[in-house]
């Protein structure tokens, strides 16, 4: 739950997934997209990126399984 971060200035999220190949992230980008019905994309750092209406969507899907101490994570709002 603390591989990943959102920018609240730009309202947007990323996760962090330096350590896949690219073949392995546009795999995984795709899987993500398909089953979620999210429209994530790479970013220049090679990380999964979310723009703000996705990260709404990512967010409200994955709230339900974050544990309280990481809630803070999630929290679109200070």
């Amino acid at each position: 739950m603390d591989d990943g971060y959102f920018s609240r200035r730009g309202s947007s999220c990323e996760i962090a997934t330096d350590q896949f190949s690219q073949n392995e992230l546009k795999i995984c980008c795709e899987a993500i997209n398909r089953r979620f019905g999210l429209q994530f994309r790479l970013n220049s750092k090679g990380r999964l990126y979310g723009d703000k209406q996705q990260t709404k969507i990512f967010f409200k899907l994955i709230k339900p399984h974050v544990i309280p101490s990481m809630e803070y994570k999630i929290a679109l709002t200070p």
